[in-house]
């Protein structure tokens, strides 16, 4: 992985050889035929187009170890006058999809290669001339990195988890989200073990709100009985540590997709009644005991559950 920012300047005198040319008029089967990309140029200023066209390109084409860079103006959709073209010499950090745009007489072209590693290039209109400038590449998640090395270093998965969500053009969020939701879930059951239940469920409620994506389907498909694991886990971390409101609401949650916990609804309950809300919790406690009989367990219900249903 890039995590160190890399310059690669490249000057007009060493690199390029740029000039002005007759204007000719190409097609896009024949831009097609030499294996042209188009791009169009955003911002580029009306003024500047020619009186029959309606906006303006740059086409790329790669000739062995170069490539060869044209500034296109459009007829139509299918027609181009080009006015100038320059080649860029072993320049092998050519992306295909940059998104190209004009600022004072020069074009800029961005392009994101992977997982944010950026590279910039500089043409500069001049005189009827293309001229290429410099390019350079940079890493935007080099602070993400860095970030996300320290949560590690202090043991902290709600930090490693919001560094990543802070990364840009970053495909492997899931898997960071993953990762963070072992690590929470392994430190909590450590607390929960050592009769801290509320450091347990402080853990877990950090990372359920702080952690974008940490109850999403996408997430749980990755490991889908992990996660049943590490939330249902969580909601009894919230009721021991008196917790009553989240435990409701990561029960809910939890019980629109697994409708066939027990032990959630035995939660779920259990926070109701501690809530003193006879209704609701004796209406979850008598769904929480029907699971149990279908599952043939009735001799595993709590005694509690049976004296509040009276």
């Amino acid at each position: 992985m890039i995590r160190t920012i890399l310059f690669i300047t490249l000057y007009v005198l060493s690199t390029f050889s740029s000039f002005s040319q007759k204007q000719d008029t190409l097609s896009l089967k024949s831009l097609e035929k030499s294996a042209f990309q188009i791009f169009k140029i955003a911002d580029f200023p009306k003024a500047e187009l020619l009186k029959t066209t309606q906006a303006a390109y740059l086409a790329v084409s790669k000739i062995d170890q170069d490539y060869m860079v044209s500034l296109l103006f459009g007829i139509n959709d299918t027609l181009f006058v080009r006015t100038a073209k320059t080649k860029v010499k072993d320049d092998k950090y050519w992306c295909n999809a940059p998104f190209v745009r004009y600022s004072h007489d020069t074009l800029i072209s961005e392009c994101n290669m992977s997982k944010g590693i950026m590279m910039t290039q500089y043409f500069m209109i001049s005189k009827g001339k293309l001229k290429f400038i410099k390019s350079f590449i940079y890493d935007l998640n080099e602070t993400v990195y860095k970030n996300a090395d320290k949560a590690l270093k202090n043991n902290d998965p709600v930090a490693y988890c919001e560094a990543y969500m802070a990364a840009q053009y970053y495909a492997d969020y899931k898997i960071r989200i993953k990762e963070s939701l072992f690590m929470a879930h392994n430190l909590a059951s450590i607390h929960y073990k050592n009769g801290d239940y509320k450091k347990a469920a402080d853990l877990m409620y950090g990372l359920e709100q702080n952690c974008g994506g940490a109850t999403s389907q996408d997430v749980a498909d990755l490991f889908p009985d992990k996660f049943k694991r590490i939330w249902g886990d969580a909601s009894l971390f919230y009721l021991k540590s008196n917790m009553t409101n989240e435990c409701i609401n990561l029960a809910k949650w939890f019980l629109d997709l697994y409708p066939k916990e027990a032990d959630i609804y035995l939660q779920y309950g259990d926070a109701l009644f501690l809530k003193k809300m006879e209704e609701d919790y004796k209406k979850i406690y008598g769904l929480y005991i029907e699971l149990m009989k279908a599952q043939h367990s009735e001799a595993s219900i709590p005694s509690r559950v049976l004296d509040r249903m009276k």
